[in-house]
């Protein structure tokens, strides 16, 4: 993708449709994903994530500040969905303890791509559907395209017991496991059915593990970096398995935890820190998102 040169300019922030607009970018198909974010702090093209399956590419957002959560976030969501050949799975923390949360936003995109969860139990249905489409690309070696969306860990307790490897009754959430008919009266259950025998828990740890592979990626955020440490840094240290990271409005000790030798406290207004993991590390001032309505028209014109 070829995008204008972008000089920092102190306070100034860019609006995503706009920075869309100004670079013709519109729907289009193909096996990778370019995630638009913002500005780097010097005269440089704009950071654009390019998600491929040649390496992992689960993201953790990180930071009390709320709306630059959700701003990232939306950003995204909004790059995933340019991309016809993907499929959204949005778990919304806000949504599952009884608030809308982004479920306006959400609903602006296509429903054949994003699919939002109402409950945990829906959770679990998520879970185990994007599994099945994991085990069927190692299978085939084709893509899965598909992008699961944690927001706000800290109010998604059924996440966090799955990411700590608990075991879930499933049938505390109305999830009911189908008994296939069978004409031999010695058949006494799936026995041998791998996805009804290994836990959903196992499931949802085996694709953070190794979904980036087949393009499945996880991107999580989190208000408080209490429930990240105690969720995926003390359980196996999940935490790996989430090499980019993005941080902001964190004490020095919990930035440092996250990104080696990083302090976010001196952080100019709109800045955050990103880290793949690898060797890239810098600042960018991400862009804002539009209003739900303005979204919604620019959504439809560029569908046509």
């Amino acid at each position: 993708m070829n995008v204008k040169v972008q000089t920092f300019e102190g306070n100034r922030t860019v609006n995503f449709i706009e920075f869309l607009q100004d670079n013709k970018i519109g729907m289009y198909e193909k096996s990778n994903t370019e995630v638009y974010f913002g500005e780097k702090i010097k005269v440089a093209p704009p950071f654009v994530l390019n998600v491929d399956r040649r390496r992992k590419h689960n993201l953790l957002i990180c930071g009390s500040n709320e709306y630059m959560a959700n701003n990232l976030l939306k950003q995204y969501i909004f790059s995933a969905a340019l991309n016809v050949n993907n499929k959204i799975y949005c778990i919304d923390g806000d949504i599952i303890v009884g608030d809308n949360g982004l479920l306006n936003y959400y609903n602006i995109f296509d429903s054949n791509i994003i699919n939002i969860a109402k409950n945990r139990g829906q959770i679990i249905e998520f879970v185990k559907e994007v599994y099945d489409s994991y085990q069927k690309c190692k299978l085939t070696g084709e893509p899965a395209n598909i992008f699961v969306f944690i927001k706000d860990l800290q109010w998604i307790d059924i996440i966090q017991k799955m990411m700590k490897d608990e075991y879930i009754d499933e049938s505390n959430y109305g999830v009911v496991k189908p008994v296939k008919a069978s004409t031999n009266p010695f058949d006494f259950g799936d026995l041998d059915d791998d996805n009804e025998s290994e836990s959903v828990s196992s499931m949802l740890r085996k694709m953070i593990d190794d979904g980036s592979s087949v393009g499945i990626y996880f991107i999580v955020t989190s208000n408080e970096y209490a429930v990240v440490k105690e969720t995926m840094y003390y359980s196996d240290n999940l935490l790996t398995k989430f090499p980019e990271r993005i941080i902001f409005s964190l004490n020095d000790n919990d930035a440092d935890s996250l990104i080696d030798g990083v302090s976010v406290l001196n952080l100019n207004e709109n800045t955050v820190y990103f880290s793949d993991g690898v060797k890239n590390l810098f600042q960018f001032k991400p862009f804002v998102i539009e209003r739900d309505d303005e979204v919604s028209i620019f959504i439809k014109r560029i569908k046509g």
